[in-house]
């Protein structure tokens, strides 16, 4: 039987990849916060045993404190070793945080051009929002707005989680059930990675059965 392979690379920050605390040498660093993991470790392991007729690769291009910038400087330079099936991204946070909204967009726009010559599948994740992160959350909701909109129009999924964690983050405010949401101030818990792992999956899930690599698994079910 030949099977069928699949690349999928990850792109984006801290969020996608804790690389200065995950490879850190020194143990003042390493063991300084406790680190969870990431929501693509959580991807790949459902993806690899729900799918065992794909020839799965993965590729996460992470890196802690990554700009727009530098990540498009990253593309660049990498074309063969990160060109994919689909490809994940989240980024912004770290441009935001220095008010470099101009070159956000203008570097987002080149990313997802340069993801498009590929013909790559794009997931854009919103950028997400922090705990009481004040005029900055205000900043990132406004951006997610406008990326939706770019992501759109290049028939590309935007990935809303932003909403769904401010609900949760006000609700933490007014007390009652909390749900911790970061690690630190804004470093993903174990229950966030979780639940992005899982939105991620269906979107992947969802573009395979539509270009037919595999087939629906509810409808398969219902055959049986």
């Amino acid at each position: 039987m030949l099977m069928k392979k699949m690349k999928i690379v990850f792109w984006g920050d801290s969020f996608i990849n804790r690389t200065g605390v995950k490879d850190a040498q020194k143990p003042e660093k390493l063991f300084s916060t406790h680190y969870v993991g990431n929501f693509c470790e959580n991807v790949m392991q459902s993806l690899f045993i729900a799918y065992p007729e794909i020839d799965f690769s993965f590729l996460n291009m992470g890196v802690s404190g990554e700009t727009t910038e530098k990540l498009l400087n990253n593309l660049r330079q990498q074309t063969e070793l990160v060109k994919s099936e689909i490809t994940v991204l989240l980024i912004g946070h770290n441009d935001l945080k220095h008010g470099d909204l101009v070159n956000f967009k203008r570097n987002y726009i080149r990313i997802l051009d340069q993801l498009g010559e590929w013909e790559t599948f794009i997931i854009g994740i919103s950028i997400l929002p922090i705990e009481n992160g004040g005029l900055l959350n205000d900043l990132i909701v406004e951006c997610n707005d406008w990326m939706a909109a770019e992501l759109y129009h290049r028939q590309a999924v935007y990935l809303d989680i932003c909403s769904h964690f401010r609900k949760i983050l006000s609700l933490n405010q007014m007390g009652g059930k909390i749900i911790k949401l970061f690690e630190e101030t804004h470093h993903l818990s174990k229950l966030s990675n979780a639940y992005i792992g899982e939105k991620v999956k269906d979107e992947i899930t969802s573009w395979m059965v539509r270009s037919s690599v595999v087939e629906s698994q509810i409808i398969w079910k219902k055959r049986r």
